[in-house]
């Protein structure tokens, strides 16, 4: 358990058996931190407060959470660590079948993975990931986010057009409070539980099959579009909302757009553009699989 450490450039922590804590008004003062644990860093509803620029943590089991109140962005990195005569290099941060939380002031880059390392997806835990005041964005590398489910907050965006956020997980929550876009690409299967931009696009793409349980865009114009796609499997909509009068939905999949089987729910925008393979409302029974539609 530490109290406030502060160092001009980096902090190293090694924790061969148990948790690292720090204390309720302690924190972590340093423009890198590096930390390895056994069994967690910080716990649930405690995280490890830090005012940094850089980090990267790895634990065999247990939780992750951080709370950073940095007056700049807050890279996700490789980082050396250095103890004694041992020097290994830490690469994003990771723990095993456990929940991580990632909480900081301005922009979220993730330059290395945030992840689950539970082989099965059912294993892994729930990724938070929150910049309050900025964006939530990644390098070009091949995966961002390992786990089962991701829970995304941003003030003015999550991933863009030149890099979307790029993702393995099961579902998605992904929420941006601001002017800003959502742009993600997932490897396969995706459930989109609740997908909400106050001023801004929506482009999400998919390896596999896409569940559209919520997606909603705030504001009404031309450049806040709706856009699902896919290159396997089918699209299935629960309620897509988008602006009446300007705003666009387009739903590309490869295999079929169906409905959720709810004639409650359903798509309503100005314009609806669906591009198929094998057709639209297949799935279900009559009169429930047809898409439930308010299009201007």
């Amino acid at each position: 358990i530490l109290d406030q450490v502060t160092s001009i450039k980096a902090i190293n922590l090694n924790i061969s058996n148990g948790n690292i804590m720090t204390e309720q008004n302690g924190k972590l003062i340093s423009e890198d931190l590096a930390i390895v644990s056994s069994n967690g860093i910080g716990s649930i509803g405690n995280p490890i407060k830090t005012r940094i620029s850089r980090i990267a943590a790895a634990t065999a089991t247990g939780p992750v959470q951080i709370a950073n109140d940095g007056l700049t962005s807050l890279t996700i990195d490789e980082i050396g660590l250095s103890i004694g005569n041992n020097n290994n290099t830490i690469s994003g941060i990771s723990t095993t079948g456990s929940d991580i939380s990632i909480e900081t002031s301005k922009d979220l880059t993730l330059n290395k993975p945030v992840r689950d390392n539970a082989i099965s997806e059912a294993d892994r835990g729930t990724i938070t990931l929150h910049a309050n005041e900025g964006s939530i964005i990644g390098a070009n590398i091949p995966e961002h986010i390992i786990g089962r489910e991701l829970v995304a907050v941003a003030a003015t965006g999550i991933g863009n057009n030149t890099i979307p956020l790029r993702t393995n997980i099961n579902s998605l929550n992904a929420d941006v409070r601001m002017n800003g876009m959502i742009v993600t690409d997932e490897i396969s299967d995706i459930i989109l539980s609740d997908i909400n931009t106050y001023d801004g696009k929506i482009d999400i793409n998919a390896g596999g099959n896409i569940e559209a349980v919520h997606i909603a865009s705030a504001t009404d114009a031309p450049e806040n579009t709706i856009t699902l796609s896919n290159t396997s499997g089918n699209i299935t909509v629960h309620t897509i909302t988008a602006g009446e009068d300007y705003s666009n939905i387009y739903l590309n999949s490869s295999g079929q757009v169906n409905n959720d089987s709810d004639t409650l729910t359903r798509i309503t925008g100005n314009h609806l553009f669906i591009n198929t393979d094998n057709g639209i409302g297949i799935e279900g029974a009559e009169p429930y699989r047809d898409l439930n539609t308010d299009i201007a």
